[in-house]
């Protein structure tokens, strides 16, 4: 049985996340995080241009394992060098012989002005044209940056900030119109960068400290982990089709998804009232 969850490899080209203290994972972890994640039926991977040498280290990977077939989505900003990016695409599948990215994904959607047009237009339809990508999609960080008439170029997925301080795109009037239009729903911020699974509230985003408390009484009132808690509450949202996860360790991905197998889904406990989704600090480029 496929996974529900789609492994997220920022942490492989840098040192990522605000409660990192592990710093970026060895090659051999890395490789043992992708082992077990193969292992395991996951067989979706987050990547992006920007993600340090990350698209380096598993074109290294994937060229050694080429068993591992896994779908690759990627992500580009709208402010790039398409004739880099393009290049950069297809070296890597030239270096790995993997089948097409499954997607790649558009940054900064709603800065497009009628001058981009034309050249994004060009360039995503060299990319469907040519195979280099099945699918155009959109990562987002607020509704508001949705733009489904782009160019003349199906928008196939919506990749989304979803989490218990960020729950805009969860109201089902949303969801529906995605869903009607019939878009995938990636989402990920699942943990906040690891905020959402730490003991302490990094001094930068002191500014949050009510909503953390707020939180923090939560845990305690459950007498629940606050891993079982947010995994027990993805299990609710059955529409997202995948959730992306990122770990610097192969026995965190381990306790994530036995966790996940074995989670009650929380249908009785309201966690709407955590919500702060118009907050400048729970977007992570505030940081």
């Amino acid at each position: 049985m496929k996974s529900c969850f789609m492994l997220g490899t920022a942490q492989f080209g840098s040192a990522y996340g605000i409660t990192n203290e592990l710093g970026q994972p060895s090659k051999k972890e890395i490789e043992e995080i992708l082992d077990f994640s193969f292992e395991a039926n996951i067989e979706y991977l987050d990547t992006a241009l920007s993600y340090g040498n990350s698209l380096e280290i598993l074109s290294g990977y994937l060229k050694k394992n080429n068993y591992k077939n896994f779908k690759m989505v990627t992500k580009f900003s709208l402010l790039s060098d398409y004739d880099e990016i393009y290049h950069q695409l297809v070296d890597f599948l030239d270096k790995t012989s993997c089948n097409p990215f499954y997607a790649l994904l558009l940054h900064d959607a709603w800065k497009i002005d009628q001058a981009d047009q034309i050249k994004l237009y060009c360039f995503l339809n060299k990319i469907l044209k040519n195979n280099i990508a099945k699918n155009i999609g959109l990562s987002v960080y607020k509704l508001s940056d949705v733009r489904f008439e782009i160019v003349d170029v199906p928008i196939r997925i919506i990749q989304c900030p979803i989490n218990l301080f960020n729950q805009e795109f969860l109201s089902p009037n949303t969801m529906m119109l995605l869903k009607n239009k019939k878009m995938e729903i990636h989402a990920r911020s699942i943990f906040l960068q690891g905020l959402l699974l730490s003991k302490q509230l990094p001094e930068k985003l002191s500014n949050l400290t009510p909503h953390w408390e707020l939180y923090q009484s939560l845990v305690n009132q459950l007498e629940m982990e606050p891993l079982h808690i947010i995994l027990s509450w993805m299990k609710k949202y059955e529409m997202i089709d995948k959730w992306v996860i990122g770990v610097n360790r192969k026995n965190e991905l381990s306790d994530i998804l036995n966790i996940f197998k074995s989670a009650k889904v929380m249908n009785n406990l309201d966690l709407r009232k955590l919500d702060i989704f118009n907050h400048p600090l729970i977007d992570p480029r505030n940081w």
